[in-house]
């Protein structure tokens, strides 16, 4: 249970992070180079290229956000996996989550964006623009708008699941399960973070809920959903012809290749650049100067002469990290529970040095401590 006082904590820590980064939003939105950018991508309408530089750390995130907020116009964030990790996180921190969706994990409403040209940011890695997806003109009929007073249908919600994807099941586990129970259905949506339930009276819609799936706890209430169906095309599937990624993209989606070396040297890359002509493109040259440079330098790597502990207990390892970075007390704790069991696979010393790499700059706010929590559990696997 939280106390008040830690209540108080973590409210006024998010708001001093919000308040920074409201600041270097408007600092970067302000800067010649930026302004520039904007003026360029809004020359170019909807095709042709322009190389950016000087770009460090987490700019090129606040560059991404500032193009999306501006032109209000789809971005796609092509990179690799590494790379949208970290455009993943700062993204969702500097702009609504909802507005930032990635092709691997959340298929269906990062299609949807794109055919419909709707404002945001899409994360995709060049391996994504193989996947062999359904035929984007069947799109709207694919998609189940649930509205709560409105009346759908009980059935025709059924039968939509059976048509689109969803698999029957007793409870729900995974992305495309569905279960009913009386006037109640259970749905976990493909690429959704959370299962739904779903309340009728009749045929009308009276609630919807995100819920746990190992709880059943509900979890927040929202008055409208659009449930999407499975766009992946199965292998059973008897197609003449496959569709992919770039045939839902808009003629307004602004293209953002975060490394154009390492873009145009891999193999997808090479493949992807004709299709790519056809639309407004920016590229992050990281080896030489840009059309446009920002002029940011690396930051100071201040624990370069610091000799890190390569063995020790996780509680020892992490104890020297916070005393070298003055991590807050409830980042401290929220990274030492999640060492607490056995370290599978992975050396001490390579907890240190990942450690010191991916976790130890972050802002002591909830939504970061959760994020530091889950992916340090993730990552090794306890």
């Amino acid at each position: 249970m939280i106390s008040t006082e830690q209540s108080t904590n973590i409210e006024t820590g998010i708001s001093a992070t919000k308040r920074t980064l409201d600041y270097l939003r408007k600092a970067i939105a302000s800067s010649s180079p930026s302004t520039s950018l904007q003026q360029r991508v809004t020359a170019l309408e909807n095709t042709g290229s322009i190389s950016i530089s000087g770009i460090q750390g987490s700019l090129a995130s606040l560059v991404v956000a500032e193009l999306s907020s501006t032109l209000q116009r789809p971005v796609i964030i092509i990179g690799n996996q590494e790379a949208l990790d970290i455009y993943d996180n700062d993204l969702k921190l500097l702009l609504d989550p909802g507005s930032v969706t990635s092709v691997a994990d959340e298929l269906s409403p990062s299609l949807c964006r794109l055919k419909h040209a709707r404002q945001g940011i899409i994360l995709a890695e060049p391996d994504d623009f193989r996947t062999a997806l359904k035929n984007p003109d069947i799109l709207d009929s694919r998609l189940f708008q649930l509205q709560v007073d409105d009346e759908p249908g009980y059935s025709n919600l059924i039968g939509f699941l059976e048509e689109n994807g969803f698999k029957r099941k007793e409870f729900v586990h995974d992305e495309g399960d569905y279960s009913t129970r009386g006037s109640i259905i259970d749905i976990y949506p493909f690429g959704a973070d959370d299962a739904l339930r779903i309340e009728f009276f009749g045929d009308t819609v009276t609630s919807v809920r995100t819920f746990d799936i190992n709880s059943q706890r509900s979890k927040s209430t929202i008055s409208s959903y659009p449930l999407a169906g499975n766009f992946l095309q199965n292998a059973q599937e008897d197609e003449q012809e496959s569709w992919h990624l770039a045939d839902y993209i808009s003629s307004n989606t602004v293209i953002f290749i975060d490394n154009e070396l390492m873009f145009a040297a891999g193999e997808q890359g090479q493949e992807l650049s004709s299709t790519l002509e056809a639309y407004a493109t920016i590229a992050i040259n990281r080896h030489g100067k840009g059309d446009i440079d920002f002029a940011s330098t690396p930051q100071e790597n201040t624990n370069a002469t610091q000799q890190l502990p390569s063995t020790g207990t996780a509680k020892e390892i992490l104890t020297s990290h916070r005393h070298r970075r003055k991590i807050p007390t409830p980042t401290f704790h929220c990274l030492l529970q999640g060492f607490q069991k056995t370290v599978r696979g992975t050396s001490l010393s390579s907890l240190s040095a990942a450690l010191k790499k991916k976790w130890m700059n972050f802002p002591n706010s909830s939504p970061m401590k959760s994020t530091l929590h889950t992916r340090a559990r993730n990552h090794f696997q306890l």
